[in-house]
């Protein structure tokens, strides 16, 4: 894994991975996904189709969405290897977690 798609950026992306990025953009970054899923939208009137990318390796999906001209729109992270403000949070207790949040400028 890319050092460059550690760091959760909450707002922003993860790393490199910006959200509003294009699938080709996300791909040079990421590399080509493990798994590729079409899901239909969360409601119809809000989201047509998502296209989901899985990584294997470090456990983290890619949302894309047909509404927003494929972009990415969101990101999921079940790895520890992940960073927030340079600590893993993947498996803290939830207390850590809300001390972090608390503790950040």
């Amino acid at each position: 894994m890319q050092n460059n798609i550690k760091e959760i950026i909450p707002g922003v992306g993860l790393g490199a991975l910006k959200f509003g990025m294009t699938r080709d953009e996300v791909k040079k970054i990421a590399g080509k996904p493990d798994d590729v899923e079409n899901l239909p939208g969360f409601e119809e009137e809000v989201n047509d189709e998502l296209e989901s990318w899985h990584y294997d390796e470090h456990e983290f999906s890619l949302v894309f969405d047909a509404d927003y001209d494929w972009r990415l729109v969101s990101i999921a992270v079940s790895d520890p290897y992940f960073t927030f403000h340079g600590k893993s949070i993947v498996g803290m207790e939830k207390q850590e977690v809300m001390d972090l949040l608390q503790n950040i400028p």
